[in-house]
């Protein structure tokens, strides 16, 4: 199994996506996946139909000027807006740092056999889950923050308001408990 993500990866992955909200001036959930289109034009997305297992695929251009991302249609929407955030993160983080050799990525079970999941992936989950669900913004529509798990009706609400699934959203809850200290609003 590889190595967790590192301090400092996990600081260029939040950056990326604080970086992505201030020029959106995102303040309030969801996340608007339309903003974020108009603003950076380079992406295009289609909704397709995918093998089952995959759930979405990027592709580059070798100058990254030409972002596609394609999404396998039958999905929730809950898991296409996290499989798109999951796509953006690998093309907002990985590709500038060189990691997407083949200048594509994609976000298949496969990479989840057996509780093990490569590096990238896992950092491609970290962003999208920021993206989303950024954990300031959590603290804010939150009543209150505890060490347990969260009972299913806040989970719920939760995972309605920022339009996620009640999975992504337990996990970034766990992550919301975790948290040392305050938030600071960006």
């Amino acid at each position: 199994m590889e190595s967790t993500i590192g301090e400092q990866r996990s600081c260029d992955i939040l950056a990326m996506v604080d970086r992505i909200h201030r020029w959106l001036a995102f303040r309030s959930p969801p996340f608007r996946f339309e903003d974020f289109f108009a603003a950076f034009d380079a992406y295009r997305v289609f909704e397709v139909d995918l093998p089952l297992g995959m759930d979405g695929r990027l592709f580059l251009s070798p100058d990254g000027e030409r972002k596609t991302i394609y999404v396998r249609k039958q999905n929730s929407r809950p898991r296409l807006r996290f499989t798109l955030a999951h796509e953006i993160t690998h093309a907002e983080v990985h590709f500038p740092s060189g990691q997407l050799e083949q200048l594509t990525a994609c976000r298949t079970s496969e990479h989840y056999r057996e509780g093990r999941q490569k590096l990238m992936e896992r950092e491609a989950d970290v962003g999208a889950a920021a993206l989303l669900m950024p954990l300031w913004m959590i603290d804010r529509h939150l009543p209150y923050r505890i060490k347990r798990p969260y009972p299913d009706s806040v989970v719920s609400e939760m995972a309605r308001l920022f339009r996620v699934s009640e999975a992504a959203m337990r996990i970034q809850l766990k992550n919301y408990s975790a948290y040392p200290g305050d938030f600071a609003t960006p």
